[in-house]
Order: C-alpha cells, then structure tokens, then sequence
C-alpha cells in the first residue's frame, strides 16, 4: 500500500463509530486493536527510513551547498587573475551545481513532506491504541459491574424467598439481625 493511501485511510480512520455499531464490542476491539498495533510497528520503522532518508538528503544539500561556495570563491580568485577560462569553467560548474541543489531542495521538501505525514500516521494510531485500550478497560469494568449486579440480584432473590417462607412474625426479626 502506498504511503499517501495508507496516510489517507489512518487519518480518515473514526474508532468511535465502528465501535458504536458492533454488538460485540470486545470481540472487534481486540480485532481492530492487534491490527493498528502491526500498523504502528510498520509505521515507526518506515518512519525511521524517512528520518534516515531526510538526514541523507540534508547532508547531500548541505554538500551541493559548500560545493557551490567553493567553485564561486575559485570564480572569484580565476576573476581576480582575469583568467577568462577558468571564470567560464566555474561559471558552468556553478550552473550546474545550482540545477543539482534545485533538484535536492525539491527531493527534500519531498522526504520532509513524507516524513512529516509518516509522524502524523504513527501519533493518530498511537492515539487511536490509547483510546482503543481506554475502552477495553471501560467494556471489561460494565463487564464487572454487570456480573456483580447479576449476582447481587440473585442473592437477593434467594433472600426474598427465605423471607418469604419464614413466618410473618419471624420476618422482622430476621430483617433486623441481616440489616
């Protein structure tokens, strides 16, 4: 897939209304939890590569950039010595220089660009996994309170029918002694 796809699926990506439309909640969390976890580990090493990548071509810009200044500091020294044929060599390697650091400024507003989406993907999913896991947490604790209400609600009809089959003047006795 490529970046911009994937960048444009991740970023358009809305948790909360998949999670609202599925009955089993737990089941699709774990799903689409384990999912944008492999994304995330394959979008920090393809982050890692843009970094690398940036580096790179920064370092190559900054060399085009020193190689220019040397050849106009020879230019200036050929000017200087009024040697016509050297000022025209530096004249064109200068040229040519400046169509290749043309070329690496582009290259790099490239590799940033990319570079910077790649870092918007991985703090979207990083988001993404910290709301995901926020709730599994909220799903198991109504999943608690849930079990606890159900067993609270079976003791209590255990004890109404223990009351129930105590005489009525032995009910307020045991009323009093439970509560």
């Amino acid at each position: 897939m490529s970046i911009i796809k994937r960048f444009t699926n991740i970023m358009t990506s809305n948790i909360n209304s998949i999670l609202t439309k599925e009955d089993a909640p737990e089941k699709l969390v774990n799903e689409y939890l384990r999912k944008i976890e492999d994304d995330l580990g394959s979008i920090r090493s393809e982050v890692e590569t843009c970094i690398t990548e940036e580096k790179r071509m920064k370092r190559s810009l900054n060399e085009c950039r020193d190689e220019i200044t040397k050849a106009e500091r020879y230019l200036s020294r050929a000017q200087d010595d009024r040697d016509s044929s050297r000022e025209s060599e530096f004249l064109d390697k200068i040229n040519e220089l400046k169509v290749k650091e043309s070329k690496l400024v582009s290259d790099y507003n490239v590799i940033l660009d990319n570079s910077n989406k790649m870092k918007q993907m991985e703090e979207k999913l990083t988001k993404d996994i910290n709301t995901l896991k926020e709730r599994m947490n909220t799903i198991k604790n109504i999943d608690i309170a849930l079990a606890f209400l159900n067993l609270l609600e079976s003791y209590m009809s255990i004890l109404n029918l223990k009351i129930k089959s105590i005489e009525p003047q032995g009910k307020d006795h045991i009323l009093n002694k439970w509560f």
